[in-house]
């Protein structure tokens, strides 16, 4: 893995923003809670593939597409859909030494870590963009929720 570049850097260098872009972005960053990568999407200076392939070469992750990932039922099973949903994982494999996730913001650690701890193992992570995060996540769970769902009607 090469020295750190910031993601801005990295966008420009790969000129899918320009200077005045990138300028723009940062100034609104400085009154916003919204990660960069975000800002840079909702002004429509870059699309969610180019935050994420360039958050793959900043952090020396795998950007993947979920939808052509067939998680693990026993690996589903550590989170529930909510969580899921909201914080934009979706666990993909379980064996003894690792704990494979699909995350749009690698960055965001608090459930990562929390599986790592319960698991008792080391997570290996791929990037994925939101958009296609959120249907592979609602495909994953899709039929264990209407599994439950019937369930609690025979009740």
């Amino acid at each position: 893995m090469g020295a750190y570049q910031r993601l801005g850097d990295l966008l420009l260098a790969k000129q899918r923003i320009t200077q005045d872009q990138l300028d723009a972005a940062v100034r609104l960053k400085e009154r916003s809670s919204l990660r960069f990568g975000e800002i840079l999407v909702r002004l429509g200076y870059a699309t969610e593939d180019d935050i994420a392939e360039c958050l793959g070469q900043q952090l020396d992750l795998p950007v993947l597409d979920p939808a052509r990932v067939r998680p693990n039922p026993r690996a589903l099973a550590l989170l529930s859909y909510g969580d899921a949903k909201e914080s934009l994982i979706l666990p993909v494999d379980l064996t003894p030494e690792h704990l494979a996730l699909v995350v749009a913001d690698p960055l965001e650690m608090v459930i990562t870590d929390r599986l790592a701890k319960r698991t008792g193992r080391r997570l290996a992570l791929a990037i994925a963009t939101p958009r296609r995060l959120l249907v592979a996540i609602a495909d994953a769970y899709e039929p264990k929720r209407l599994i439950d769902a019937k369930s609690k009607e025979n009740w």
